[in-house]
């Protein structure tokens, strides 16, 4: 079988997966197939910016992950000494309905001393809403560590299982406005 056929074959079995299952499988089957990656980015200053991702990345232990939930991905950045710096983020896959993520999310971070504000997005109107299939949100905020969090919460997608992306984004709090 030459490459040319055996890709897309791979192809139309990832658009299957995404369209039967969902999109969150597919991510879960190909961050499997393609393992850890690692890029560096050069800074102003000369030194170097390492941005680490795949299903194994360490998270921070202030990071709570949903128990029952499937991990996808994460990534985290690591700065030029080989210290995690306070950004990255984590994928899930799950079959929850959005009222128990939330809850999920905002008390974990309480308990964790985060401020936290459960919500829907705000700023953007139903259709931009519906364009980004976002069906719940928890933003939350530790000063003594210096981050912000923020959960966001997907529409269900695929035929067949009907999952869920949740992703939890975590950032330096002086770059919180993005």
């Amino acid at each position: 079988m030459g490459r040319g056929l055996f890709g897309a074959i791979a192809v139309a079995v990832g658009v299957l997966i995404g369209i039967l299952l969902g999109d969150p499988y597919f991510g879960w089957v190909t961050a499997r197939v393609i393992g850890e990656q690692t890029v560096w980015f050069q800074n102003a200053d000369g030194s170097r910016t390492t941005k680490v991702s795949g299903p194994a990345v360490t998270l921070p232990d202030w990071i709570p992950v949903m128990p029952g939930a499937l991990r996808i991905t994460a990534s985290r950045v690591v700065d030029d000494k080989g210290r995690p710096s306070k950004a990255g983020s984590l994928e899930l896959l799950s079959h929850e309905d959005v009222a128990p993520i939330v809850a999920f999310y905002a008390k974990e971070f309480a308990a964790r001393g985060f401020t936290v504000a459960p919500q829907r997005p705000q700023g953007e109107a139903d259709f931009g809403r519906l364009m980004n299939a976002v069906e719940g949100e928890v933003r939350a905020a530790n000063p003594s560590l210096g981050v912000e969090a923020r959960v966001v919460v997907r529409s269900r997608q695929g035929i067949l299982l009907a999952p869920r992306l949740v992703e939890v984004q975590w950032f330096d709090r002086q770059g919180a406005g993005s």
